[in-house]
């Protein structure tokens, strides 16, 4: 538990907007908005640009939430080991 609450002080101390932006954003949107644009386009043989008007906002929006949702319970364990 001592390396969770190691590992968790760095990140917070970095801020919860950069890690909503970075774990949210980078990690899980924009890939997620990849694969979400590759999957609808080749296998479900949609156009190319339409697909990208909802496979863009969707999953970024998802992955902010995400972000946030893992903040909040990383946050709520951190505090209950302290």
């Amino acid at each position: 538990m001592k390396d969770f609450e190691e590992r968790w002080a760095i990140t917070r101390s970095k801020g919860k907007a950069k890690y909503i932006f970075t774990y949210g954003l980078l990690y899980w949107g924009f890939p997620m908005a990849l694969v979400m644009s590759l999957y609808l386009h080749f296998r479900g043989n949609l156009p190319w640009i339409p697909t990208l008007y909802f496979t863009i906002p969707v999953p970024l929006i998802l992955g902010l939430l995400w972000g946030f949702l893992m903040w909040t319970f990383l946050e709520n364990r951190y505090q209950q080991t302290k």
